[in-house]
Order: structure tokens, then sequence, then C-alpha cells
């Protein structure tokens, strides 16, 4: 991995931190700029997604990232892998950037971010807008219309919950009936 400038920046971590981050920080001489808090109860977690500039994740296997979610609601923009449910939630260059799961990928994304005020605050902005439609009420009235095989507009948005099935991408299993057009897309 090649080392790249981090601006000005300090890091925060959130969630189940080992020892081994920590050490990891301090090999690399950035322990000073990264901030290890933790597991967080989700009560307390909106102060700590107002103190963040972008939101980043590079997992490996994220069906539905509820604090990717989350952090989308208030507003900041994403830079992560496309993998599982993100690339359902997430539009390159309009929610946030999506980057291969490389490190000096995804380095020169969060610096890409990080750089460019303008791209930040249009993609924070977008993200969103976007979160709505993965709230708890528009997701529950697509499960319903669903079920009830209504054909409403929310109903359409359910295809980023469901997946595509040609592509193997599932955000969520659902037992019904329902049409499927040629590219496995949810048909209405």
């Amino acid at each position: 991995m090649k080392k790249k400038k981090l601006i000005d920046n300090k890091v925060m971590a959130a969630g189940g931190i080992s020892d081994k981050n920590i050490d990891i920080a301090k090999e690399l001489g950035i322990s000073d700029m990264v901030t290890f808090t933790g597991a967080v109860p989700n009560h307390e977690m909106p102060p700590y997604y107002a103190a963040c500039d972008i939101y980043v994740t590079a997992s490996l296997s994220d069906t539905n990232s509820i604090s990717m979610l989350e952090a989308m609601a208030t507003g900041l923009p994403i830079v992560a892998t496309p993998v599982g449910g993100v690339v359902d939630m997430i539009e390159h260059e309009k929610h946030g950037l999506l980057c291969r799961d490389d490190a000096d990928d995804i380095a020169d994304a969060v610096i890409r971010m990080l750089s460019d005020k303008v791209l930040r605050e249009e993609c924070g902005k977008a993200a969103m807008e976007r979160s709505v439609c993965f709230s708890a009420n528009v997701m529950t009235d697509g499960y319903i219309d669903i079920y009830n095989g209504t054909d409403g507009a929310q109903s359409y948005s359910i295809y980023q919950t469901v997946g595509n099935l040609a592509e193997g991408t599932y955000v969520a299993t659902v037992d019904f009936t329902g049409n499927w057009d040629e590219e496995g897309d949810l048909a209405f």
C-alpha cells in the first residue's frame, strides 16, 4: 500500500474495535489522527455523525448497512465498496464514491471526497434525499404493497430492497408471488 496524504483530517472509528486496530494505527504513526470510540449506543450516534465530513465503509459483504443509511440521513456523503445492498443505495458520484476493495483506491476516493467541497456537499445532499427511500415507513409500505399486490409508486422503490435476481443481490428475502421481467427485475 502506498502512503497517501490525508490532508489534515482525523478519523473516527466506531463499533467493535480490537487491539489490532489500535496497534496498526500506532505502527502507521497515525494514532494521534484516529479516535477509536468503541461501541456507541444507537441513540448516542447523532453527535458522532455530526462531527464527520464523510462516511467510509470498506465492507466486503454488506446486505443493508444501517450505519450507512444513518450517515446518509444526516447528510454525509459516502465512500464505499460496491458490495451487497450498497450498490442499490449508492450511485457513484451522486450519493458518494464507490471504489474497489483496494486500499489505494479507497484512499484515493477518501482524499477526493475530502478535497472536493462541491462534490462532498452535493453527494451529502443527494444521500440525505436518497435515505428516505429506505426509511422504515417507506420500506414497510413497500412490503405491504407487494403482499397486497397493489401497484403504487412506493411498491417500485421496493426493487432496491428485494434486489436484482439477475445479479444475485438481495437485501431482504420476501416470500410473495410477483412478476419478474427478462432481466430479473421486479415488474409492476
